[in-house]
């Protein structure tokens, strides 16, 4: 007869140099006994504090890398990577620290770890109001959430409690909860704070995810592995429901010209050869963007009108893509960190209406969608083919 499996969790969080305890193996046997009472002092403030918060759970295992991968073992690390979505696929719970720069900080809220006040509250007509960071932006900002590993640990998981510094934040594939607000439980599984998680990224808006990964790598996206994307006023009729959420989304596009324009000196440039940074103009004149594109194949087409497509949030402009000064900025950074948007460059493909190819990614000032596309900007039904 099978035994039932135990109930673990699984914790996901940044070492920030070297541990004040790790498993090793001169250390194997001992930590192989039950307990870690003799071990107390030596732990990491962080994982001291995720054991108290399994333990309050009613959790009787937590998974902990440095703890259950021998450190200094190729072949037990090899082996246990392979592993590891398993591990946190498999885990009731992931303990998420998005706070701290290392595991010597404790998690806020626990034991003697003290949160970040933030009561931004003003009255209004007698009401109390309170503004609140969203979700994907408090976890944006931390160290946890730009390490490749702790992106998988938390897309691999099924139910997370996310420690930013302020709050918990409790997000499964189906929902996002926060501690400072108080939804009815029959309310809609879905709010505003589920948007940019990486459930709903992957399922929702693979393009959008997509984007951000190779965001860096922009040049292998421009030219090479071209999608077509078709406008819909319906769902397609060919696609069955549980694969529509992959390959539907809805954005909002804008029509901008093409410009020899570039914002950004060749110091800074380190484009491979046939490759040309054109810039992107709104209907005043105003360059409001960037692209790379194959300079033979595209210089004939400068001037020409194409429609972008927005498919994700960029903070800024790099120095080989802007170095000077120009109308949008002071204009938009009074309004947010977060003012340009990525969008696919648009190609018609001749002698199919509606059906368009990516002819590149672009960076563009969020508010030219609003003010300088020609004609103004709209929403848009997309679909991958």
């Amino acid at each position: 007869m099978r035994s039932p499996v135990e109930r673990y969790a699984a914790l996901s969080y940044v070492w920030g140099g070297n541990l004040t305890l790790a498993l090793l193996t001169s250390n194997y046997a001992e930590l192989s006994d039950a307990g870690f009472s003799s071990y107390m002092e030596r732990m990491p403030r962080m994982i001291i504090d995720a054991f108290r918060v399994v333990r309050e759970l009613g959790i009787r295992y937590i998974w902990v890398d440095s703890l259950c991968i021998i450190q200094d073992d190729t072949v037990d690390m090899r082996d246990e990577v392979r592993q590891m979505d398993a591990v946190y696929r498999n885990a009731a719970l992931t303990v998420c620290v998005a706070s701290g720069g290392s595991a010597r900080h404790g998690i806020p809220g626990i034991k003697d770890t003290l949160r970040t006040e933030e009561e931004n509250c003003s009255t209004l007509s007698s009401f109390r109001v309170r503004t609140l960071a969203p979700v994907a932006e408090m976890i944006h900002a931390s160290l946890w959430d730009t390490r490749a590993w702790t992106f998988q640990e938390r897309l691999l998981s099924r139910r997370c409690a996310i420690f930013t510094p302020n709050e918990i934040v409790w997000q499964c594939r189906a929902a996002t909860w926060r501690e400072s607000v108080e939804y009815p439980l029959d309310a809609s599984l879905w709010n505003l704070d589920s948007i940019g998680t990486p459930f709903r990224d992957m399922n929702e808006n693979p393009v959008r995810r997509y984007s951000s990964e190779v965001v860096e790598a922009e040049l292998d996206v421009t030219e090479e592995a071209k999608t077509s994307l078709e406008w819909l006023r319906s769902p397609p009729a060919r696609l069955a429901p549980r694969t529509e959420g992959l390959l539907g989304f809805r954005t909002f596009t804008g029509m901008f010209s093409l410009s020899r324009k570039s914002m950004s000196s060749s110091a800074f440039s380190n484009l491979s050869p046939g490759l040309r940074r054109f810039g992107i103009i709104d209907r005043a004149g105003d360059w409001c963007g960037t692209i790379v594109l194959d300079e033979l194949k595209w210089l004939s087409q400068v001037g020409a009108l194409f429609e972008f497509a927005a498919i994700s949030c960029a903070k800024d402009f790099a120095m080989d893509e802007l170095d000077t000064w120009t109308y949008y900025i002071p204009q938009e950074r009074e309004h947010a960190d977060w003012y340009c948007f990525f969008a696919i460059m648009l190609k018609p493909m001749p002698g199919s209406p509606g059906i368009f190819e990516r002819a590149g990614l672009a960076k563009i000032y969020g508010s030219a969608f609003a003010l300088g596309s020609f004609p103004n900007a709209g929403w848009k039904e997309i679909v991958l083919c």
